[in-house]
């Protein structure tokens, strides 16, 4: 259980709600979703074709905006692209990070505008794949995320 006491995340439980729990209290602790209300995301796309994505956030200060996800292929390869220009960045973002199928992509600037490209493998590309993207602070902190994207090339 991590806890973050401050306004990052106001719903979290505090030291003294850990501290302090019962049973009942723990149960109800480790029940909380880890990601925003309404993070989970799928849709059916074609190679090329872009889709947007909602980026939301911990704190209602910030607004939800959007990522643009495209899968590409090139010179033999299929690439996940995404596309930042959409998106509002909480003003504590440091980084983009991408993790693809549960084994990590990678790290950038947390930035707006920007288009990165991370591998999914030889094309032709055929199937799902799965990944989520966050914006972090500094401290691995996770203040905005897609929650879990499945793409589904049809």
């Amino acid at each position: 259980v991590v806890v973050i006491d401050g306004p990052a995340d106001p719903s979290a439980p505090s030291v003294a709600d850990v501290v302090h729990a019962d049973r009942a209290t723990w149960d109800e602790l480790l029940t909380r979703s880890d990601v925003p209300a309404g993070a989970a995301f799928q849709a059916d796309v074609t190679i090329g074709q872009g889709v947007e994505v909602p980026l939301l956030a911990f704190d209602e200060q910030v607004p939800t905006s959007t990522l643009l996800l495209r899968i590409v292929e090139q010179d033999g390869v299929a690439f996940v692209q995404i596309e930042t220009a959409g998106a509002v960045l909480d003003p504590e973002a440091v980084l983009w990070k991408v993790d693809i199928e549960g084994r990590g992509g990678g790290l950038s600037t947390a930035a707006v505008g920007p288009v990165t490209g991370y591998r999914l493998g030889d094309a032709p590309f055929t199937g799902e794949v799965n990944l989520e993207i966050t914006a972090i602070d500094g401290g691995d902190f996770t203040l905005q995320t897609t929650g879990p994207v499945r793409l589904v090339v049809s």
